[in-house]
């Protein structure tokens, strides 16, 4: 692998976009996130006619071919150099008009993420729109639908809803990158892996504060009776309610004390009321509570609101200590849940009417 000089930045970025998060990939082979590539493309084996070599894994399709992902490098331009095999392709679209959607490791990671979710709980997010995504070959179905808003030539993006949640000036005539435009905090966010987060639960301790103290006579009867209610539910009947949760939606930042804060606290570490903290490890999380001197009752009802409420622009006045790469998995995570057939078609015609 190459050691880069990320002081280099007019050589370390390519003119390539993600298809799925937007940012530009890194130039050549490299042990960071933003430099591994996987390259989507269809294969319809009807013709007899066997793939190029290099593809690692394969997808059905709901048009009878196969989505194939291809472990791939961006060197020159916009050319992907597949790494198990010598072919090298277009992003996007090649000479034969096959389409190609480069995309990060970890972005397809987190969609994958997100797909085995919204399988196991049945996901009744998705019944409103049937085209969301479900699978990986739903996800090459959405990228088809925003690739056909565009000629069929070469490019080196797709256009997406709100931009992928980044500034206009952040792409130039879409080819590209302009990272002037961006603070050094919104910078660290993008180049942050939204995978591999160290410290990822000492960093969510430091983001908790105390529990303001209510002195009891506020209380009312039925707050109290419905505290006692909840708490006295057995183990696997209050699992069944925290399901129906899924996935958490919280409109407002305002506490109402409802809930016991260790109610909340399970919230934060089920790994599915919160499902991009997943990897949230519980037994980490308590032994980084007793290592570090903080107040014995914590606040988790207004972390969990906020959790739940942190933009997937670059907003960086919501729980300013969050890790750069929790910021930039919850923008990423935010746009594969809101994928669907047709988005951005939907989408420009809503700017164009001037409904949003």
């Amino acid at each position: 692998m190459l050691s880069l000089d990320l002081s280099e930045e007019h050589w370390l970025y390519s003119n390539v976009f993600c298809a799925i998060c937007g940012t530009a990939f890194w130039r050549y082979p490299c042990e960071e996130w933003a430099g591994k590539v996987v390259l989507l493309t269809e294969h319809d084996s009807s013709d007899g006619l066997p793939p190029i070599a290099g593809w690692t894994l394969k997808h059905e399709s709901k048009r009878g071919a196969q989505v194939l992902e291809w472990p791939a490098v961006i060197t020159e331009g916009s050319r992907c150099q597949l790494v198990h095999g010598e072919a090298s392709v277009n992003a996007y679209s090649d000479w034969d008009l096959s389409q190609n959607f480069p995309v990060h490791e970890a972005c397809l990671e987190l969609t994958k993420q997100i797909i085995r979710i919204r399988s196991k709980n049945n996901d009744s997010t998705i019944k409103s729109r049937t085209r969301q995504v479900t699978s990986v070959s739903d996800l090459f179905e959405v990228l088809m639908a925003r690739r056909s808003t565009w000629d069929w030539g070469i490019t080196e993006k797709l256009d997406a809803p709100h931009n992928y949640y980044l500034p206009r000036e952040y792409y130039v005539h879409n080819i590209y990158y302009d990272r002037e435009c961006l603070t050094k905090q919104e910078k660290d966010v993008l180049e942050a892996d939204p995978l591999d987060i160290p410290n990822l639960a000492e960093s969510l301790i430091s983001c908790l504060q105390p529990l303001p103290q209510r002195p009891r006579e506020d209380l009312s009867a039925f707050h109290m009776q419905f505290q006692r209610r909840i708490e006295s539910l057995p183990a696997e009947l209050f699992l069944s309610v925290l399901d129906y949760l899924y996935p958490l939606k919280i409109d407002s930042s305002e506490c109402t004390r409802l809930l016991s804060p260790s109610i909340w606290k399970g919230m934060l570490l089920n790994g599915q009321i919160i499902p991009f903290l997943s990897d949230l490890d519980s037994n980490d999380f308590d032994q980084e509570l007793l290592n570090c001197s903080r107040p014995a009752e914590l606040d988790y009802e207004r972390l969990v609101r906020q959790l739940t409420q942190v933009a997937p622009k670059l907003n960086m006045e919501l729980l300013p200590g969050l890790p750069a790469g929790l910021r930039n998995r919850i923008r990423i995570w935010r746009l594969v849940q809101e994928m669907y057939v047709g988005d951005y078609g939907d989408w420009y015609n809503k700017c164009m009417s001037g409904t949003i």
